[in-house]
């Protein structure tokens, strides 16, 4: 996890279904040509990995909740794309990342997040907001862009009382084999070998496989 923050801040995140996930220190980053051999034999319609006719491998949702220590329950994700982020985000800009722009980017999240105060109850509602909205896009269901988050995917932490009851592992299992799928394709129709990226919840896919 590339973000430092102190015992309170993470205290603040103590009721958050990612709470244990915050407490992870291992700096290990995923391995690319493990993941390019698991997509090379995913078969998207069993959505299980096979490695000739007597091997095959699939995981399923609660797996993945073992994994990352959340639950296994709760609703589908809904949410309402966003066309900006809060005012909020922008005063951060302006108070820890002036560049004389309004853009926003990973490094600027880090920022806010590691040196915003939280002093009164709209601060702590803001930090939690980031903070959630943070582990969406660099660890859950990552950007594409790993510099530039996505500001539709801040729609998904607007509620953060919908957000908790969402069920993350079905989210998050979904999405990697999305992933999966999507990085296949674009191996299989790239004649140039070009570099391509996982989008998934790649550390999460290495313990599962490692277990």
């Amino acid at each position: 996890m590339d973000l430092k923050l102190d015992c309170e801040k993470k205290l603040l995140m103590e009721k958050s279904v990612f709470y244990k996930l915050l407490q992870l220190t291992n700096k290990r980053e995923s391995s690319a040509p493990f993941v390019s051999l698991f997509c090379e034999v995913y078969d998207p319609v069993t959505k299980s990995f096979v490695f000739n006719n007597d091997a095959s491998f699939s995981f399923c949702a609660e797996e993945v909740a073992k994994v990352l220590e959340i639950k296994n329950t709760g609703t589908s994700l809904e949410y309402t794309r966003a066309e900006t982020f809060p005012e909020f985000v922008y005063e951060l800009k302006e108070r820890f990342d002036r560049d004389g722009s309004r853009q926003i980017t990973t490094k600027s999240i880090t920022i806010f997040l590691e040196n915003m105060t939280i002093d009164d109850e709209q601060s702590r509602s803001n930090f939690k907001q980031l903070l959630s909205y943070f582990l969406i896009e660099r660890f859950l269901l990552c950007s594409p862009d790993a510099k530039k988050p996505r500001v539709c995917s801040w729609g998904m932490v607007e509620d953060m009382n919908a957000f908790e009851e969402v069920n993350w592992a079905k989210t998050i299992y979904d999405y990697i084999l999305e992933s999966f799928g999507k990085l296949k394709n674009a191996m299989l129709e790239d004649k140039k070998e070009q570099q391509h990226s996982f989008y998934g919840c790649a550390p999460a896919f290495d313990v599962m496989i490692s277990i």
